[in-house]
């Protein structure tokens, strides 16, 4: 299992730091997030949703989803 932002930043083959860049969060903090180590508290959404330009549920980046693997 994955988080819906990690499907979005391979689906835009942008690196864990591009989306730290984007989002203004901290580069450390997007890995633990995107690689599942850290739970993200509900702040981080929005931030994520705006660096995508993800339409739907901030939340719904945080939610877990089958790999594409």
């Amino acid at each position: 299992m994955t988080i819906r932002a990690e499907q979005e930043r391979k689906k835009r083959g942008w690196s864990k730091a591009e989306v730290s860049r984007r989002s203004g969060i901290n580069q450390v903090t997007v890995i633990e997030i995107l690689n599942g180590t850290r739970k993200a508290s509900p702040g981080y959404a929005p931030r994520l949703a705006d660096a995508f330009g993800f339409a739907g549920d901030p939340a719904s980046l945080l939610e877990e989803v089958p790999s594409d693997d």
